[in-house]
Parts: C-alpha cells; structure tokens; sequence
C-alpha cells in the first residue's frame, strides 16, 4: 500500500511540475523577455541604439555603449522558433543577434519590475544575471 501511494504521489508531483513549466513559457515565450499588458515599467521613452546580442545562456542583451544590460522586448515579439537568434515581431520586423538596433525605450531599474523578486522577471534576472541592477525596456524598434 505503501509503495502505491509513493507512485501516485510521484505522478501528481511530475504532472503539476509539468503544467508549471508549461503556463510559465507561455508568459514570455521561452525566457524571451516581453512585455506584459498591464505592466508599468515607469520609464520615459527615449531613442536608444545598442547591440543586440544572444548570450550563450540563451539570455538577449543589449549594449548602450555602457555594458551588455539585459533587455525586455515590446509586446508581441516572438523568438523565430526554426532559428533562436532571431526575434520576428508583430508587423514582421526582424531582429537578429549581434546587430545594432535603433529603438525607443528606456533604462529600467531592476527592483522596477513589475513582479518584484518572486514572478517571472526575478526569475529571468535570478537566471540570466543575479547581480544585474537594471533592465533596457524597449518600446519599440525603428
């Protein structure tokens, strides 16, 4: 009786661990960072140019001339699921890792965001760059 249960809770443990992971890649798209509706990132949005780049941890950055910061993107864009190095956003604009993009946007700091340590922006910083102390909120790109 015993052993049957430690399968039945092994079950329940692997099928919720599932449906976890699968309701947190729909969030953002596979730790794509993107915009939610709803949030506020308190930001003024300004022209910035930067490299993009995508880490070999599968994390996007962007380099404003200061340093690679981590980088949100504008809602709707979407890693091109055939090639990872390529974001396609919602009118069809392309962006590729390790070009130098011309956007609007603003520099956010990180204790900013808008689900605090615990959501899925702290687990993107804890995952990407712990030690980071602030984001670049693009708005959109030219």
């Amino acid at each position: 009786m015993i052993h049957l249960r430690v399968v039945v809770l092994f079950i329940v443990v692997v099928v919720l661990g599932l449906a976890a992971c699968g309701n947190e890649s729909t969030i953002a798209g596979d730790r794509l960072p993107v915009q939610q509706p709803g949030e506020d990132y308190g930001h003024q949005s300004v022209p910035l140019t930067g490299l993009i780049l995508l880490q070999d941890d599968g994390c996007w950055t962007v380099d404003l001339g200061d340093g690679d910061r981590l980088v949100v993107f504008p809602q709707g864009f979407t890693q091109d699921p055939n090639d990872g190095s390529l974001i396609v956003g919602p009118d069809g604009t392309i962006v590729q890792s390790a070009t130098v993009i011309d956007a609007m946007g603003g520099v956010v700091p990180s204790s900013q965001l808008a689900d605090g340590s615990d959501g899925y922006w702290g687990g993107y910083l804890a995952f990407c760059n712990p030690e980071v102390q602030d984001f670049v909120v693009l708005d959109a790109l030219e």
